[in-house]
């Protein structure tokens, strides 16, 4: 068992630390060393497969190059990723429901908005 602060993880590659998502990570990592700024990759999903369903994560990942006493990139401080998928979902939400306010606001009555509304696809039912 590792040390509560996280000490444990220090010197370990990312492709460990992060296995599943190395694959998407491996371009943020060399990116950085070979121009040798900060890289970030904002809000990348991440679709886990667990229960049965996929489970949407937006994650928020970057990398900063290290260089060697000579002065060479050889690594990178790279942090766990942290997760964004509150503030997409939110965002996606505030859109919805603009989209619906800005369809209500020119209807002359409900069954008016309900057809022209975003779900009524301008269209009454049957």
């Amino acid at each position: 068992m590792g040390a509560p602060d996280g000490s444990h993880r220090v010197a370990r590659p990312m492709r460990e630390l992060c296995a599943d998502l190395w694959p998407r990570l491996e371009p943020l990592v060399e990116g950085a060393l070979g121009q040798g700024e900060t890289a970030v990759l904002e809000n990348l999903l991440f679709c886990n497969y667990r229960h049965g369903y996929a489970e949407e994560s937006y994650l928020v990942c970057s990398c900063n190059p290290l260089t060697d006493d000579d002065g060479r990139r050889r690594r990178c401080d790279g942090r766990r990723p942290r997760t964004g998928t509150e503030h997409v979902l939110s965002a996606r939400r505030t859109a919805a429901l603009r989209d619906i306010a800005a369809a209500a606001s020119t209807a002359r009555s409900v069954s008016e908005g309900c057809r022209h509304g975003p779900c009524g696809g301008g269209e009454s039912p049957g």
